[in-house]
């Protein structure tokens, strides 16, 4: 859950699904969600509280900052979704389709 929700600064909107997009990001590169063994309620304060999660060092720099990109705890500073889609991380995706497939 964006930080920007739990605090209830924020209603949805597009800047709370790219947060999202960067938690399944983490989740799909480190293997599980952050915080998997933490109580419901400790995970919102840890939220809230600390720097966001970040994948583990054996990524590419352009992932991390990507992910990082996505996971700014002030939603005006976090990127769009058309940002993202020209972030240098998929800037060739296109050309690697079959391998993401």
């Amino acid at each position: 859950m964006a930080p920007e929700l739990i605090k209830k600064q924020n209603r949805y909107n597009e800047k709370i699904d790219v947060w999202s997009f960067g938690i399944f990001g983490l989740e799909v590169a480190n293997g599980n969600p952050p915080y998997i063994n933490d109580k419901q309620e400790r995970i919102l304060m840890k939220i809230i509280k600390f720097q966001p999660p970040s994948v583990n060092e054996r990524f590419s720099k352009e992932l991390k900052a990507f992910i990082k990109r996505s996971l700014e705890k002030e939603p005006t500073e976090r990127a769009s979704v058309k940002e993202l889609l020209a972030d240098p991380y998929l800037a060739d995706a296109l050309d690697h389709k079959q391998e993401y497939i």
